[in-house]
């Protein structure tokens, strides 16, 4: 486990909220206006290299950031609908983890949204 100095990035979890829909009746997941903060957390970030990315196997390939926050129950609550706001990117959740299922930190895999 981290040192709590490690969490030292501000991330908002956002959720999904169907408020506006596109002309075909659909949520639009790139309309800003149809997510709302869920939670905010503090994170230690670690961005994949290149070099790591590619020679990862297939599942983990689309992984290109993992943010550890401490756990707590509103954490251990997200899903992989949500997504990460960093710094004004937006990153696509693929897993949250809860290490060594001890609750006491949780490994959130991403992949940034282009």
């Amino acid at each position: 486990m981290r040192c709590s100095a490690d969490y030292d990035k501000s991330i908002a979890i956002e959720e999904l909220r169907a408020t506006a829909k596109d002309e075909f009746g659909e949520v639009d997941r790139f309309d800003p206006a149809n997510w709302a903060e869920y939670c905010r957390e503090f994170a230690d970030l670690v961005s994949r290299g290149g070099r790591e990315f590619w020679k990862a196997d297939h599942a983990s390939a689309e992984i290109s950031h993992i943010f550890y926050c401490q756990w707590n129950s509103t954490l251990a609550a997200a899903t992989t609908a949500m997504r990460v706001e960093f710094e004004g990117d937006r990153y696509e959740i693929v897993s949250l983890i809860d290490i060594n299922g001890d609750h006491r930190e949780i490994e959130i895999q991403t992949k940034r949204e282009v």
